[in-house]
C-alpha cells in the first residue's frame, strides 16, 4: 500500500480519500447541529411569519374568516354579537355567538385577540391561512 494515499485511523489503515469523506460528514454533522440550535434560539416570529392574530373587536367579517372554523355565517354573527355587546371583554363572550362552542372557541383563542393584532388581513396572511376551515363554502 502507498503511504502517500493512506493514514492510520484507530487501529486501522484508511485511505486519504476515506478520511476526507468522514472530515466532511463530520462537518455536515456539526453544520446541522449549529443550524438546528439557530433555529431553537429564533424568536417565534422568524420561524413562522403566521403569528399575527386577528383582533376580534375590530375585524370585519371577512377577515374573521381567517380563523379556521369560522365561515361567513359565524364571521357575521360574531360581528352582530359584537356590535350588540359594544365589543367583547372575555374571549369567553364568544360562547354568545351562536354556533360557538368550547371547541371552536379553543381554536379562536390560536388564531384571535381582543387587543392588538390586526383588523385586516395583510397579503401573506391572505395568500396562507393557517389551516383549512372546517366550514361548508358557499354557493353565493
Amino acid at each position: 500500500m502507498n503511504h502517500a494515499t493512506t493514514a492510520p485511523v484507530a487501529g486501522r489503515t484508511t485511505s486519504l480519500f476515506q478520511l476526507a469523506a468522514l472530515r466532511v460528514k463530520g462537518a455536515r454533522a456539526v453544520l446541522g447541529a449549529a443550524l438546528f440550535a439557530a433555529f431553537l434560539a429564533a424568536p417565534a416570529h422568524a420561524q413562522s411569519e403566521q403569528t399575527e392574530k386577528v383582533n376580534l373587536n375590530q375585524a370585519a367579517a371577512e377577515t374573521l374568516q381567517y380563523i379556521p372554523g369560522i365561515g361567513p355565517g359565524k364571521a357575521a354573527d360574531i360581528v352582530s354579537t359584537r356590535a350588540a355587546k359594544g365589543g367583547f371583554k372575555h374571549m369567553s363572550d364568544l360562547l354568545e355567538v351562536p354556533g360557538i362552542g368550547q371547541k371552536t372557541l379553543a381554536d379562536i383563542k390560536k388564531y384571535g385577540t381582543l387587543k392588538g393584532g390586526v383588523s385586516e388581513l395583510s397579503e401573506e396572511m391572505r395568500n396562507n391561512p393557517p389551516v383549512k376551515s372546517r366550514h361548508k363554502k358557499s354557493n353565493d
